[in-house]
């Protein structure tokens, strides 16, 4: 969590891993922000995830539909050619 420069609370998320993401991972990741967002009784104006893993394409649309800023990025390990 951080506070970008007009003073909005920003949520930056950063996953990196070999399996898949799919949409219970990315109802998870709505869920963890609606908890921090209680515990510091504040409002996230912001959300951001960057990803590092495949992604699937539902759980990629659940996250737009949510107003998250989705950047992926295949690390060469696993890019698929």
């Amino acid at each position: 969590m951080a506070v970008d420069l007009k003073k909005y609370y920003t949520c930056i998320i950063h996953i990196h891993k070999k399996s898949r993401i799919l949409q219970k991972e990315a109802r998870e990741l709505m869920e963890f922000h609606k908890k921090l967002e209680e515990h510091k009784d504040i409002v996230i104006k912001k959300k951001y995830i960057y990803i590092q893993a495949p992604l699937c394409s539902k759980a990629k649309a659940l996250l737009r539909e949510n107003k998250w800023i989705v950047w992926e990025d295949l690390p060469s390990s696993i890019a698929i050619k």
